[in-house]
């Protein structure tokens, strides 16, 4: 993932979290805004390391999940 789509998605995440999603899935900018602000630089920060966090332990399962698979494979080759 790279840089850009990483920040679309703390976008995104963020938004879930503060409750800045519309019933339509789309992200109320005022709201957001106004959470962002109360939160502060150091709101945020913590924010952002939670949710690389979050992506971090995605990864971890999704790297399980691809060795569980390889694994079935190899043993159906045999």
């Amino acid at each position: 993932m790279d840089e850009k789509q990483l920040q679309e998605q703390f976008v995104l995440w963020l938004a879930q979290q503060v409750g800045a999603v519309t019933e339509d899935g789309q992200i109320d900018e005022a709201v957001l805004q106004d959470a962002v602000e109360e939160l502060g630089e150091e709101g945020i920060a913590k924010m952002q390391q939670q949710f690389m966090q979050e992506v971090k332990q995605a990864q971890i399962q999704s790297a399980r999940m691809g060795a569980k698979l390889r694994y079935i494979d190899n043993l159906r080759s045999v």
